[in-house]
């Protein structure tokens, strides 16, 4: 709908100005630009074939707006690996958790995720969402790293029990009969001719793991993806959970440029990477 909108241009008679100006090239993106209106949170590398964004503001309140959840609330969007949509909320491989943190009570497999969002800010090196579930209070944050790498940062509050899945970048295309992501004790990587996409736990709370997701259910390929996934069981109280997530449109790449590190504080956290540090006061 929105890329149509490029065709009323169509509707300026030949003899408008428009139609004498050179051509121009496409504008030169910054390596770093935060959308503070759309609560966007871009960084650019001309060297890497794809643009992705980090979501902290936008959801859907329109009843008739289908997959609202997807189109809006994930934490992440690219245009290399696309996003997933829910055939159902039954069971987690119906689910579309890619760039989601999602939520059910313990043994029932229903599965829900960020679609209201409560309060949101956005400040130089990252971002914050407060947001919730009918069964959780969420603080989100969004700490963009490189062109392919961020983390992200939860502080969850719930009077359940609760299972909880958080996942990476969709890849595609995945066949499970025949492909297998590679699990360490804290992350989990998968790797095709297309890209690698990889979820590594920062805190050691929760176990890495994948979800696969059935052909046409990504918004790019028909053939069927894998999500690297983080899984824990979440009992009442407050939880702080961290993940880094790598998605990289170049195969060969080391997997080691993943890495990234979290320090937690008393008054927040410190992240990590290479020569980059990140400080985040917690959200008040």
């Amino acid at each position: 709908m929105w890329a149509f909108k490029l065709f009323t241009i169509l509707e300026l008679p030949a003899a408008d100005p428009y139609w004498q100006l050179p051509a121009a090239g496409y504008p030169a993106l910054p390596a770093r630009s935060n959308q503070t209106a759309g609560g966007m949170q871009f960084i650019v590398d001309p060297a890497i074939p794809q643009h992705v964004f980090l979501a902290s503001k936008q959801f859907p309140i329109a009843k008739l707006m289908y997959h609202g959840q997807e189109k809006y609330g994930k934490f992440a969007y690219s245009s290399h690996f696309g996003f997933n949509l829910s055939r159902d909320t039954q069971y987690i491989q119906q689910f579309a958790i890619d760039n989601a943190l999602a939520f059910s009570i313990a043994g029932q497999d229903q599965f829900t995720s960020r679609r209201v969002i409560d309060a949101s800010q956005m400040y130089a090196d990252y971002a914050v969402s407060v947001w919730h579930t009918t069964t959780a209070q969420v603080v989100t944050y969004l700490v963009p790293l490189t062109a392919t790498l961020h983390v992200r940062i939860h502080e969850v509050t719930t009077a359940f029990t609760l299972d909880a899945y958080e996942g990476g970048f969709p890849l595609t295309p995945w066949n499970p009969k025949h492909q297998t992501p590679a699990t360490t004790a804290h992350s989990t990587s998968a790797v095709n001719r297309e890209a690698v996409s990889t979820i590594t736990d920062l805190l050691a709370n929760r176990q890495p793991t994948h979800v696969d997701q059935g052909p046409n259910t990504n918004l790019i390929s028909p053939e069927k993806n894998v999500v690297p996934a983080l899984y824990t069981q979440l009992t009442p109280g407050r939880h702080i959970l961290a993940c880094a997530v790598l998605g990289d449109p170049r195969p060969g790449m080391a997997l080691a440029d993943a890495d990234a590190q979290l320090s937690v504080t008393t008054t927040g956290y410190a992240v990590h990477n290479g020569a980059q540090t990140v400080t985040i006061p917690r959200y008040q």
